[in-house]
């Protein structure tokens, strides 16, 4: 998994290309966090979001930004947007709740960033759980397990977003 943040001048952008990522170390969830903290108090953006890439964009033309929704709804997102902050205000565009689902036990978590945070601890411990969102009206939608992502990290099979497309949500 690879953590994005965006800083823009606008309060609409439309697309974020991955160069522009203000995170230190994008693979790292605290650091990343931090970096959009940072991001917040400097006031030098009106807008800044701060997403996880899955790493599912193989087969993605060089020069595309990648919808939320590109692979539809049964299918995987390539990425999630953890929170976004217009004008200084919190807005959570995308995702209603997370769910960790381990050994019969199921964990709910109403902030993005502290479900991915258990999340990763699990995946250090390589402890097999699964990982799912209400998002888009879905409230089971599965986004991906703990075995695929020490996998991806084994393997160093990683194929991030170079651009991502930004909607309005509800």
């Amino acid at each position: 998994m690879k953590y994005c943040v965006f800083g823009f001048q606008e309060e609409s952008p439309k697309i974020a290309k991955a160069k522009n990522n203000l995170s230190k170390d994008p693979f790292s969830l605290v650091t990343s966090y931090e970096s959009y903290v940072d991001a917040v108090k400097s006031g030098k953006f009106k807008t800044i979001y701060f997403l996880v890439d899955f790493g599912w964009a193989k087969n993605i033309s060089f020069w595309k930004a990648v919808d939320v929704n590109y692979f539809g709804k049964d299918n995987a997102n390539p990425w999630l947007m953890i929170e976004m902050n217009k004008n200084g205000k919190i807005v959570d565009p995308m995702i209603k709740s997370m769910r960790l689902e381990l050994k019969g036990f199921s964990e709910k978590y109403l902030i993005a960033y502290t479900a991915l945070t258990k999340f990763n601890r699990y995946i250090e411990m390589k402890i097999k759980c699964e990982l799912y969102a209400e998002i888009f009206g879905n409230e089971n939608k599965f986004i991906t397990d703990s075995a695929t992502e020490i996998r991806r990290k084994k393997n160093n099979s990683n194929f991030y977003c170079r651009k991502y497309k930004f909607k309005e949500w509800d």
